[in-house]
């Protein structure tokens, strides 16, 4: 197991390598691509549901797929080589702001920065202005309570660093 969310309807999902799965407090329901779940990559990372109830399912090589259990679809969010991609397919974080998504990623992509109701896209590489070695994985995302504007992030290789969104500083 590698992560899990209790959703806002009482579901606990359950995201691992092979697969993510959703208890009822009764049976697993299996959401795998085998099992005909339109998933991007069974290898889950991270599971966040945001104040509209979508569930945001991060990923090891299949980016961000967004799944909507009112209506019942999911849409993935990939990396592509254009403006509005997300900087890498390989999430390890994930957290929710007043507007946006906010994705770490691995291997010095940096952090996305995702509107949640555009689905637009801006790509911050914090470790640009930072040694040689980089930022080479973002491992978690938080947004300060007391100052929303501010965003903490850790990394592997510069531990605790924080950004000014409104002035899109680190």
């Amino acid at each position: 197991v590698r992560c899990f969310l209790k959703d806002g309807e009482g579901f606990i999902w359950i995201g691992t390598t092979k697969g993510l799965a959703r208890y009822d407090g009764y049976q697993f329901q299996h959401c795998t691509r085998a099992s005909g779940f339109s998933i991007s990559d069974d290898n889950i990372n991270k599971l966040l549901q945001d104040e509209s109830g979508k569930i945001w399912i991060g990923t090891e090589m299949g980016g961000i797929n967004i799944y909507d259990p009112f209506a019942d679809t999911l849409f993935a969010l990939r990396y592509k080589q254009d403006s509005n991609s997300i900087a890498s397919d390989r999430i390890m974080s994930m957290t929710e702001s007043e507007k946006y998504i906010w994705a770490g990623h691995d291997n010095a992509a940096g952090l996305s920065r995702i509107n949640k109701e555009t689905l637009e896209i801006k790509v911050y590489n914090p470790h640009k202005n930072l040694p040689d070695e980089g930022l080479r994985s973002i491992r978690k995302t938080i947004v300060d309570k007391s100052q929303p504007h501010i965003l903490w992030i850790t990394s592997t290789t510069h531990g605790l660093l924080n950004m000014d969104t409104l002035k899109e500083e680190f």
